[in-house]
């Protein structure tokens, strides 16, 4: 009785797996990269502004 063990299901070929894991690593990285980059840009105008100011 019961549900018999299996194994486990490896992928066919790891050299997908991996090429798809290092796409999505890498854009997640750029995008994060784009969003700092966004969200620091009003930081970077004000302290040139405080630097004109003296």
């Amino acid at each position: 009785p019961g549900i018999p063990p299996q194994l486990p299901n490896m992928p066919r070929e790891p050299g997908r797996l991996l090429a798809a894991l290092a796409a999505l690593v890498a854009g997640v990285g750029l995008l994060t990269w784009i969003a700092v980059r966004i969200a620091t840009r009003p930081l970077s105008r004000m302290a040139e502004a405080a630097r004109a100011l003296g």
